[in-house]
C-alpha cells in the first residue's frame, strides 16, 4: 500500500474515533454554559444580574410563560448624591427554547422609577409577588414610596401596588389596598397573589395598630371588597400569606404570632368561590415572640397512594441547640393538611442541632415534591455561611440532602444593612419549573459566580438561578443542559457551533461548512461533446497509422541487414571455379 494511501486510512481512522469519543454524555450543563457565556461562568449556576447596575438584589419571584421565564426581583439603585440607595423592582426574561437552544435574556425593566424617591436604604418598594392573569404577567409588591403613588395616595405609609406587562411595555401602577379610614396609619406589606376561577386574589398583611390581620382581595378588571381572613385579635401579629390552588378550591396559609398566647401558630383557610371558610391551626409552635415562619402551601399527586394531597411546609423551633435571635433551633417541618390537617409531620431539615434552617420553599415536578430551604447546618452545607440545599419527597420517603449553593464560597463575616453577613451567604431561595426543567433563584454575596467585589470587605450581590434538577426531553441520554439540540433525539452535540449537529454536519469541527462541496459537472454540450470525439477518433487513427508504419519499415531494415551480413553462393562453373550471383559481381 502506497504511503498516500495509508496515510488515508487513518486520518479516516483518527476521524471516526475523535467523533466516537465526544458522543460519550458531558457534565451536567457543560453545553448550556457554552450557550450562555455571559451569564453562565460556572456550569448550571446563571448569574441574572451579571449586567444589571444596581446593587444588593433580593427576593425573587419567577415562573414560565410564552416560552421563556419571567424573572422579577427588589434591588437597589445608587442616589446620585451618593447618601444611600433607592429600592426598586427589576423585571426580565430568560429564554433557552429557540431552535439553536442558544440562552437570550430580555432587557432589564425597572418598574418603579425611582429618580424622585427620598429613599436612603433602598427598602421603599419590595416583596415582589408575579402570577400569570388573562395573558399578562401581574407583579405585586409594597411601597412606601410616595413618588409610585397618585395623589391624594402619595404618602410614606406602606401600600400593595400592582402592575401587568403585556409582552410590550408595563401598566401604570395602581393600588390594591383601600386607604386608610381618615386619621389612621394602616400599612400593608408582604403580598401573596394566586389566580382562581378567572380572578386574581391578592392577600396581604395589613397593621392596624398594634394587631395585624390578613386580608384578601379579588381582582377581574375591577376589585372586590377586601375580606379579614384571619381570626381578629389585638394581641396577634399575622403575616406572610401564600396562595394556592388545590381540588378547585383556594387555599390561603399565613402565620399568626399571639402575644397573650406566647406562641405562633400556622393556619389556613380554603375558599371555594364562597367566600373564606374558617382558619385551622396547622401548628404550634410554643415560643412567645417568635415570627416569620414562611409558611408555604403545595399540591401534590402522591404516586405512592395515588392520591391529590396538599402540604403545607413552614419554619419551627424546638428551643434547643444552636440559637437564631436566642430563639432555638430553626428547623423545616412539612404536613399532608388536606381534608384537616392530621397527617403525619415530616422533619424536612435533618435532625440536627448544628445549625438553622429558614426561608423553606416547595413545588412539584413529574411525580416528585421538591423542598428548598437555605440552611447553616454544618452537617449538610459547605463553610461556615448560609447555603441553599433541596431535597425531595416520593410520597412516602425523603432523599438525601442536596446542595444547591456554589461550594467553595467565602466566609469573611462583614455587616450590610446593619446585620451580619458572610460573603459567602446565600438567602431567599425562590422555585420555578421552566422547559420541564426545575430552577432555584437565591441571592448571593459570593464573588464566585464571576462578579468581582467592588472594594474589600463589600460585596456585590447577585441574584443566581440554579440549575437543581434536569430533564432529558428528547430521549438520546443526554440531559437538556448538555445537549446542544434537546428537542432533536438525533443530534446532542454541536462542537463547531454553527448550528447542525454533528452527526448532521459534514465538517463537525469546521463552522463554515456543513455539507461537503459538490463535485463540479462535466459540460455536456452537444458541440462539446462531438468535438472531443472528433478529437479523439483523430488521435486513435493517427495511432494505428503509426503503428503500421512503423511495422513496415522495420521488416524492410532486416531484410536489408541480413543481405549484408550473409553472401549467397551460385553454382560453380566446370573447371570448378564459383561463380557469384549478380549482387556480388556488381
Amino acid at each position: 500500500m502506497s504511503t498516500t494511501r495509508t496515510a488515508a486510512v487513518w486520518m479516516i481512522l483518527l476521524s471516526t474515533f475523535a467523533s466516537t469519543a465526544l458522543a460519550w454524555p458531558v457534565p451536567l450543563g457543560l453545553e448550556s454554559r457554552e450557550r450562555d457565556p455571559a451569564h453562565e461562568r460556572a456550569p448550571t449556576y446563571k448569574v441574572v444580574t451579571s449586567d444589571w447596575m444596581g446593587v444588593e438584589p433580593s427576593e425573587t419571584t419567577a415562573y414560565e410563560k410564552d416560552g421563556k421565564l419571567y424573572i422579577c426581583w427588589q434591588g437597589k439603585n445608587a442616589r446620585p448624591d451618593g447618601n444611600g440607595t433607592r429600592g426598586a423592582i427589576f423585571f426580565r426574561t430568560f429564554d433557552d427554547s429557540g431552535p439553536d437552544e442558544n440562552a437570550s435574556w430580555g432587557p432589564i425593566y425597572n418598574l418603579t422609577n425611582t429618580d424622585r424617591s427620598e429613599d436612603h436604604f433602598g427598602h421603599f418598594n419590595d416583596y415582589p409577588k408575579m402570577v400569570d392573569y388573562r395573558g399578562k404577567a401581574y407583579v405585586v409588591f409594597q411601597s412606601e414610596d410616595q413618588t409610585q403613588k397618585a395623589a391624594p395616595r402619595n404618602t410614606t405609609l406602606l401600600d400593595i401596588l400592582m402592575t401587568s406587562f403585556d409582552g410590550q411595555g408595563w401598566s401604570d401602577l395602581s393600588f390594591v389596598n383601600e386607604p386608610s379610614p381618615g386619621g389612621t396609619d394602616w400599612n400593608c406589606n408582604h403580598p401573596g397573589a394566586a389566580v382562581f376561577r378567572d380572578q386574581l386574589y391578592v392577600a396581604y398583611n395589613r397593621v392596624v395598630g398594634g394587631r395585624s390581620e390578613i386580608v384578601a382581595r379579588n381582582y377581574d378588571g375591577q376589585f372586590g371588597a377586601e375580606e379579614v381572613v384571619s381570626i381578629v385579635s389585638n394581641s396577634t401579629q399575622c403575616d406572610w400569606p401564600n396562595f394556592t390552588v388545590f381540588k378547585d378550591t383556594l387555599y390561603l396559609t399565613w402565620e399568626a404570632n399571639d402575644a397573650d398566647g406566647a406562641n405562633t401558630i400556622i393556619y389556613i383557610s380554603a375558599n371555594a368561590g364562597g367566600g373564606w371558610g374558617i382558619p385551622q391551626a396547622v401548628y404550634t409552635i410554643p415560643v412567645k415572640g417568635y415570627k416569620d415562619a414562611f409558611p408555604k402551601l403545595v399540591g401534590y399527586r402522591n404516586p405512592a397512594t395515588g392520591n391529590d394531597e396538599l402540604y403545607a411546609v413552614w419554619r419551627t423551633v424546638d428551643g434547643e441547640g444552636a440559637t437564631y435571635k436566642g430563639m432555638g433551633d430553626q428547623d423545616i417541618l412539612m404536613r399532608r393538611v388536606d381534608g384537616g390537617p392530621s397527617g403525619p409531620y415530616y422533619t424536612v431539615s435533618p435532625a440536627s442541632d448544628s445549625g438553622d434552617d429558614n426561608r423553606p420553599n416547595a413545588i412539584v415536578l413529574g411525580n416528585t415534591l421538591y423542598l428548598v430551604w437555605k440552611t447553616a447546618d454544618e452537617s449538610i452545607k459547605d463553610g461556615s455561611d448560609w447555603d441553599i440545599v433541596m431535597r425531595s419527597f416520593d410520597g412516602r420517603n425523603l432523599t438525601a440532602v442536596s446542595l444547591l449553593s456554589m461550594p467553595g464560597d467565602r466566609c469573611e463575616s462583614v455587616v450590610i444593612d446593619t446585620e451580619p453577613h458572610n460573603l459567602g451567604d446565600d438567602e431567599f431561595p425562590s422555585v420555578a419549573v421552566y422547559n420541564g426543567r426545575l430552577f432555584v433563584l437565591y441571592e448571593t454575596y459570593d464573588n464566585v459566580t464571576g462578579i468581582p467585589d467592588k472594594e474589600p470587605l463589600v460585596n456585590t450581590r447577585s441574584i443566581v438561578m440554579r440549575l437543581a434538577v434536569d430533564v432529558d426531553s428528547d430521549g438520546d441520554g443526554y440531559p437538556d443542559s448538555s445537549d446542544a439540540f434537546p428537542r432533536d433525539p438525533d443530534e446532542w452535540l454541536d462542537s463547531d457551533r454553527d448550528g447542525v449537529g454533528d452527526n448532521s454536519d459534514a465538517r463537525p469541527f469546521d463552522p463554515e461548512i456543513q455539507v461537503e462541496p459538490p463535485t463540479p459537472n462535466v459540460e455536456t454540450n452537444p458541440a462539446y461533446t462531438y468535438a472531443i470525439a472528433g478529437v479523439l477518433v483523430l488521435l486513435a487513427v493517427a495511432a494505428v497509422a503509426m503503428a503500421a508504419f512503423g511495422g513496415e519499415g522495420e521488416s524492410q531494415g532486416k531484410a536489408r541487414k541480413g543481405g549484408q551480413e550473409q553472401r549467397v553462393e551460385g553454382p560453380r562453373d566446370g573447371d570448378g571455379v564459383k561463380t557469384l550471383d549478380a549482387k556480388e559481381e556488381e
